[in-house]
């Protein structure tokens, strides 16, 4: 967001009390400034006045009398952080360069610390993490599993970790028995949230993971008389209540929070968090090791990739491993990783609600634990030495404190036959053996001092991912490695690679501020230029495609096999007949249907020879092994999912406000749509679709419901505009930018401008944000918004739609067409194992490789509203035509009896099911689609 745009949202947010200065309310917009000395607050204050034209904020010392002096946090109480990621660096850099500062970021509250035994809603975002991260076996019976995989108790003989302090940023602590007696110095303890005198986790509901300080707590030094016990019993723990929710990770409360530890005069520090880089945690953190702190932190879950802290090199980076020694399927992993330790169904104490027993114990997953271990054994080893001994040591090696602890891990590690040392260190910590090392007998080891730089550890982490890039001089990796960060980490949010990061497709989360893209492509680095974008209409901004799994086999080919005149596959309820579909695939079917596939793939012009093979040999394949109850082979899935794709549910491409009957693709469907294309009246609904573009770049699809009004997504006007002043129940909206706009033409783009019209305001909205990874289907993803009735060109708006307010239209197994704009995916469909279904993407991409064009794609309702899982609504109906991310907000038009704009599309999986509002269903509940003008049969 460009400064004269954020000096509006200021304008329209109505003024309220500063807020106190020591506080981090989790979702409030901030920003961390960074001068090269100690600032002069109010000279810094002044120009912040001068630069916003406005005193609405509060500007306040990071950390006083601490390793961040220089940095100071600036605040402004009452508005939410509703900027998208790009917009708020895009502010941010402008900021830092007017007041010529060392650096500005933005808290972003990320959430790439996915934690698998969290509470999760059926679809929202662990349907991208969960293949890769959650196991569902039984824990151990055994509650001490942990303790004695790494030899706990026998180095209780040496210390029980009395005398150490650990400080411990979380979301504080419930009451607990497995956390009482003297386990915390509660006179040294801080609230960074509400500002409590205690740090007292409230067990609010909606927290993705309430009472998680409480179980990584008793993890590290629960006392004996409960059902479980720590790994340091006598160590003290200094609580810090820095996040309310451990995926939301805010970078300014956590650097507070570390240096608070340090200043207080903790010896160990556990993070058991994760997110992004900050220049001012590098800061706490390196001075406080440099003081002879031992700075822990988990490598992450769920993501692969290390994130920060861990991924720091003065921290020491811990992965997760099971009860038989084998890493956790759901760590993070890589070269950063310094030390596995057990992390998979740890017992701990479990407190997730207020009115919960406070003895209960649960089995938990996640690195947050295996951290949380070595902190303990961190406790051990001080405990058996003294710190002061320690400290004397390391000085006489001329290293940290840190470093000489890191030995101690690593070459103590308890080795495993056929262990990955370069992704999870060299083995699993070994308590007895750490504390059995004597100090003069700790290895010497080469200890490169490596100069200061902070853009290091993203280098590292692009490495890992896609080789290593240069560090040249013509690219600023200290200013962008936060955003550099941040894109990659969302890209392995959504369960991709960073090399599937393309120039061409990009999420919210993914598409870089202005400034990013124009340095990489001034760097003219290769391993860069996929952060960047291409110019206006060559680079789509759509949603990531869920992770769902497909539907049954059997249902799959329902919709792979034609139905021949007279063949009565149907049943007499409308759904799949499997026995009269067997008898006849096996009466010659096969035969017919491959020869069908021939004839349309030898009409479409562009398919080579190889993948007609391909095609039709998977299809025969698939055919046979799903009557035969066998298990499908990825030729064959393609060879299936392809047929699907030519014959059952294909995507047909509008030209001069149509669709081509004689397009090979659309044979199957030819019956039910002649009638609509003969008497134009599917043309009509066509030419009323259009496509929503930012800055000439596709992020939706829109449709006219009313004279100067069009319908589409929440997460659609999310990519275009900013809600003001919270996410959640706005009270109004800024459209972030001066050319947002709709484009009915069949291809929009330069010669397209007399199809253009310019959006003006927005009109309603559902209340509540529309997360863009997975799915809530309680919420309502639907905005209308205002446009010019007639554009620059003298052109009037397409004729507005009428609205079906028949429920029954939407029952299962009702035929329907959706009509949008798909666009290139940015995150591509992946396999039940959360790979890229390469089988699928790579070929498929050779048959439909014409992305942010207007489509008609025919389907059926899978389950109607009345049926939908977890829909309270019941307002959301699943369809199985084909969509892609740009599709969102595409009209969803019932085929009989006549045609009805029954539905909203709003997401989906592409080849297994999508989703829709029933705007019948809606009326009732949203005074939006009561709006003068709209249209009701």
């Amino acid at each position: 967001m460009q400064l004269h745009r954020f000096r509006t949202l200021l304008s329209l947010v109505p003024s309220g009390p500063q807020a106190a200065g020591d506080l981090f309310p989790s979702q409030e917009l901030r920003f961390v400034l960074e001068s090269g000395v100690p600032p002069d607050l109010a000279l810094q204050s002044a120009a912040i006045a001068t630069l916003l034209q406005t005193q609405a904020y509060t500007l306040a010392p990071l950390g006083s009398g601490t390793a961040l002096e220089r940095f100071t946090v600036l605040r402004f109480s009452g508005i939410e952080r509703t900027l998208n990621n790009h917009d708020l660096f895009e502010l941010a850099y402008e900021i830092c360069d007017a007041l010529a500062l060392v650096s500005v970021e933005p808290d972003l509250g990320s959430d790439f610390y996915a934690e698998p035994d969290a509470d999760q809603l059926p679809l929202n975002e662990t349907a991208f993490v969960a293949p890769l991260c959650q196991v569902s076996t039984a824990p151990p019976e055994d509650r001490l599993w942990s303790l004695r995989t790494i030899r706990a108790k026998a180095a209780w003989k040496k210390s029980q970790g009395a005398g150490i302090l650990i400080g411990h940023p979380d979301t504080g602590i419930a009451k607990h028995r497995e956390l009482s007696g003297d386990m915390f110095e509660m006179g040294l303890a801080l609230d960074l949230i509400d500002g409590n005198n205690l740090p007292e986790d409230p067990l609010r509901p909606g927290m993705g993971n309430p009472g998680h300080g409480t179980g990584t707590a008793s993890v590290i030094a629960s006392r004996a008389q409960g059902n479980i016990d720590g790994v340091a019993p006598l160590a003290k723990i200094v609580p810090i209540r820095c996040i309310e929710d451990v995926k939301v990770f805010n970078q300014a409360p956590i650097a507070v929070a570390i240096a608070h530890a340090h200043k207080v005069g903790c010896h160990i520090i556990s993070m058991s968090l994760g997110g992004v880089p900050s220049r001012a945690l590098h800061a706490a953190l390196e001075a406080a090791v440099a003081d002879g702190v031992i700075v822990l932190a988990a490598a992450g879950n769920c993501v692969r990739t290390v994130v920060w802290p861990a991924r720091y090199n003065e921290v020491i980076a811990v992965a997760a491993s099971n009860v038989n020694d084998v890493p956790w399927r759901g760590s993070c992993r890589g070269p950063a990783v310094d030390i596995t330790a057990p992390g998979e169904q740890v017992w701990c104490a479990k407190r997730s609600q207020a009115v919960e027993d406070i003895t209960a114990v649960k089995a938990g997953q996640g690195t947050s634990y295996a951290v949380a271990t070595i902190a303990g054994v961190a406790a051990l080893w001080l405990g058996t030495h003294t710190p002061e001994a320690v400290g004397r040591e390391a000085k006489r090696r001329g290293i940290s404190v840190q470093a000489l602890f890191r030995i101690v891990l690593q070459s103590t590690a308890r080795k495993i036959a056929g262990w990955d040392t370069e992704n999870f260190g060299p083995g699993i910590v070994d308590a007895e053996a750490v504390v059995k090392l004597a100090l003069a007998d700790i290895p010497v080891l080469l200890q490169r001092e490596l100069a200061r730089d902070p853009g290091r550890s993203t280098r590292a982490m692009l490495s890992d991912e896609v080789g290593a890039p240069a560090a040249q001089a013509n690219f600023d990796w200290d200013r962008y490695s936060c955003e550099l960060a941040t894109i990659s980490l969302a890209q392995a949010n959504s369960g991709a690679s960073l090399a599937e990061l393309s120039r061409e497709a990009k999420t919210s989360r993914t598409r870089p501020s202005p400034q990013l893209a124009r340095a990489v492509d001034e760097a003219g680095l290769t391993s860069l230029r996929k952060f960047g974008m291409g110019p206006g209409g060559q680079t789509a901004i759509s949603r990531p495609l869920l992770n769902l799994a497909r539907p049954s086999w059997p249902e799959v080919l329902r919709h792979a096999i034609a139905s021949p005149p007279g063949s009565g596959l149907e049943s007499t309820a409308g759904g799949y007949d499997g026995k009269r579909t067997g008898a006849y695939l096996a009466g010659g079917g096969v035969k017919e249907q491959l020869a069908r596939a021939e004839a349309i793939l030898t009409q479409v012009g562009s398919v080579s020879q190889s993948l007609r093979n391909q095609v039709l040999d998977g299809a025969d394949e698939a055919i046979g092994a799903t009557l035969a109850g066998a298990r499908l082979s990825t030729s064959a899935i393609f060879g299936l999912e392809a047929l699907i794709a030519l014959t059952g549910r294909p995507a047909l491409r509008a030209v001069d406000g149509a669709i081509k009957l004689g397009d090979p693709r659309a044979s199957e469907w030819h019956d039910r749509l002649y009638t609509y294309s003969m008497d134009r009246s599917l043309d009509k609904v066509i030419a009323s679709v259009g496509r929503i573009d930012e800055g000439g770049r596709h992020v939706g699809t829109g449709y006219v419901i009313a004279p100067g009004l069009i319908l589409t997504n929440r997460h659609v006007l999310q990519e275009i505009a900013v809600s003001v002043p919270s996410k959640n129940f706005p009270t109004g909206w800024l459209l972030d930018g001066d050319d947002i706009a709709i484009n009915f033409a069949d291809a929009p783009g330069a010669g397209s401008s007399a199809s253009k019209f310019i959006i003006k305001s927005v009109l309603s909205w559902g209340d509540q944000y529309i997360e863009d990874l997975g799915l809530d289907v309680t919420r309502l993803d639907a905005a209308i918004l205002e446009v010019e009735m007639v554009n620059a060109a003298g052109t009037a708006l397409p004729a507005p739609l009428a609205l079906s307010n028949n429920r029954d239209r939407v029952a299962r197994y009702a035929e329907i067409v959706t009509i949008g704009y798909p666009a290139r995916p940015g995150i591509l469909p992946r396999t039940s194992s959360g790979e890229v279904d390469k089988a699928v993407v790579s070929r498929l991409a050779e048959l439909f490789d014409e992305y942010s064009v207007k489509y008609v794609s025919p389907g059926e309702i899978m389950v109607a509203p009345t049926f939908a899982e977890g829909d309270e609504n019941r307002w959301t109906l699943r369809h199985d035509a084909t969509t892609l991310g740009g599709s969102s907000g595409s009209c969803v038009v019932g085929l009989a009896p006549g045609l009805g704009v029954v539905g909203l599309h709003f997401g989906g999986s592409w080849m297994r099911e999508n989703f829709a509002h029933s705007l019948a269903a809606v009326k009732p509940l949203w005074p939006g689609l009561a709006a003068p003008g709209i249209g009701w049969k």
